[in-house]
């Protein structure tokens, strides 16, 4: 009998994950490229049962159109619309799609915070990074912070600052968190409170909110307020946010690129405005061993049982024959 074969791209799974997945019956077959193109991946998962997406490649609609034998997909972080934006299509080809929240909940969450304290001191900017010779920045005891999203990377950032001590924590989310309100002793208000109140603005959105902060919206923000965005850039107006930098009236940090306004963004200093080259909020080793084990339990369970906890298009079992189903 044929084992079926697995795909993982990027430098991603442990030694003791490769093991479990020969151990479970499978073939696994690397792709060590950290952002393969689109005609790279559609000739690597070729005759591939499983796909572990472990690099920064999209899945786009030709390579779900190319696939000839695919069943499941598992995306090694959270927000898996951003890679894999023909998820829709995948369903209607009857492929599973998991992902692994949570497990880069702390790393991104402290790469928040670092963004925060390090703008909060324009370490940037006084730094050998840039020219200035002294600011006067703010302490702990003087942040007023505001989170916009109380999901796993916001409920951990939250718990970052009261355990550094910051008594001023908000937050705003669609639902409400009665619960996290009296573990983390954090106050629920609305967004425009929060906005206007608050002397940083942390987002923590998933991609699906689209703009959680618009052109009117960062207006609100008081003087030499700081936003810092781990989410994704498209959370933020760009343009108005630019604007705001120029000014001088806020200062932001992101954890990848506004591409929409790169070049604009690159004349203002990073003390101003700074980004990471490519998401790096995740990158630790401990996320990484974290969401290695459960993308390697998500794809076992996929492709021996059709089901798992992390299932996100339980309706691609709607697209599968009968025959599909139990091969």
């Amino acid at each position: 009998m044929v084992k079926k074969a697995i795909l993982v791209t990027d430098n991603f799974l442990s030694k003791e994950n490769e093991e479990t997945i020969y151990a479970a019956g499978f073939e696994l077959c690397r792709l060590p490229v950290h952002c393969a193109a689109q005609d790279e991946l559609i000739e690597a998962l070729k005759g591939k049962s499983g796909y572990i997406l472990g690099g920064i490649e999209t899945v786009t609609a030709a390579v779900i159109k190319s696939v000839d034998s695919l069943q499941a997909i598992v995306y090694n972080s959270t927000n898996y619309q951003v890679y894999i934006p023909a998820c829709d299509k995948a369903t209607k080809r009857g492929i599973a799609i998991a992902n692994c929240p949570g497990a880069d909940s702390t790393a991104t969450a402290e790469y928040a915070l670092t963004l925060m304290l390090a703008m909060a001191r324009n370490i940037f900017d006084i730094g050998r990074t840039g020219k200035a010779t002294e600011f006067i920045g703010r302490s702990l005891d003087e942040l007023r912070v505001g989170i916009i999203g109380l999901g796993n990377i916001g409920t951990s950032f939250a718990h970052l600052l009261k355990n550094l001590g910051i008594q001023n924590v908000y937050y705003y989310s669609r639902t409400r968190h009665a619960a996290e309100e009296t573990e983390l002793g954090i106050q629920y208000v609305s967004k425009e409170d929060l906005l206007s109140s608050c002397n940083v603005v942390s987002i923590h959105t998933h991609r699906s909110a689209g703009e959680v902060v618009s052109s009117e919206e960062l207006a609100q923000i008081q003087d030499g307020g700081i936003v810092i965005n781990v989410s994704y850039p498209e959370a933020v107006n760009s343009a108005s946010l630019i604007r705001e930098i120029k000014k001088g009236r806020l200062r932001a940090a992101y954890d990848f690129p506004p591409n929409d306004v790169l070049e604009e963004a690159r004349s203002v200093s990073p003390g101003q405005f700074f980004w990471a080259n490519e998401y790096a909020g995740y990158n630790t080793s401990s996320a990484l061993r974290l969401s290695g084990d459960m993308a390697t339990a998500s794809i076992i369970n996929l492709l021996t049982t059709g089901m798992d906890t992390h299932l996100v298009n339980p309706d691609y079992l709607n697209y599968r024959t009968n025959e599909e189903a139990a091969s």
